[in-house]
């Protein structure tokens, strides 16, 4: 049986398979992998053979280290084009107005909120709504935690982003300060990117702390 260590880092299993799966034609698995030999009691002492495959392994890094660069390359690309696409339906609305006039009391039939009270309409009950939200905020014991910054690409956390920016170029090969200057990204445009990767390799954070400091990813002081 062959094993795979830190199999969560490998972001096509798929291609990392065939590509051993071709490599050890021909060959030994023990010239690529560690050999584990286990015994345990139910298989009455009959010896178990592992082969572990990991990135100790100079070819394994590389195979590693160029699927997730293939990854990076394919979140870039698809935000690149998403945000192509949101630029021209931007012109587009502008160009054309393709958009309702919420003063427009015509459609106000098509919408159940103009149905919850009556002799309310949509405006009505959404500033009733705000005007609880701001009795509601009290800020007088309010508590700031600590950040935590988490990696785009693994499991680390730092608990700043200049932190956070060096383990990313460091163990990653992924600088996001430059690749932010060289493509002059907007604020909302860095949070998109964020937000992609985070949807490559990891579920979106909750809360992410890292979106706090794109504003200054820039500046000297992070």
């Amino acid at each position: 049986m062959i094993l795979f260590d830190n199999d969560g880092f490998i972001t096509s299993m798929k291609r990392y398979s065939n590509y051993w799966k071709k490599r050890f034609e021909g060959h030994e698995l023990k010239e690529f992998c560690s050999v584990i030999e286990t015994k345990s009691k139910a298989d009455q002492g009959v010896s178990n053979t592992y082969f572990l495959l990991c990135d100790t392994l100079p070819e394994d890094e590389s195979l590693r280290s160029e699927l997730q660069a293939e990854r990076r390359a394919k979140a870039l690309q698809d935000y690149e084009e998403e945000r192509d696409r949101n630029v021209l339906k931007e012109h587009m609305r502008k160009k054309m107005h393709r958009k309702l006039n919420p003063k427009n009391k015509v459609y106000d039939k098509f919408y159940l909120v103009n149905y919850l009270e009556l002799g309310k309409n949509w405006e009505d009950i959404a500033a009733e709504a705000d005007e609880e939200y701001e009795e509601d905020q009290d800020w007088g014991d309010w508590v700031s935690d600590a950040p935590r910054m988490s990696c785009l690409f693994c499991s680390v956390v730092e608990p700043s982003g200049e932190a956070l920016f060096s383990h990313m170029k460091d163990a990653h090969g992924f600088d996001f300060v430059s690749g932010a200057e060289v493509k002059r990204l907007a604020f909302h445009d860095k949070v998109k990117l964020v937000n992609y990767f985070r949807r490559y390799y990891f579920p979106t954070v909750e809360d992410d702390d890292l979106l706090w400091v794109l504003e200054d990813i820039n500046d000297d002081d992070l």
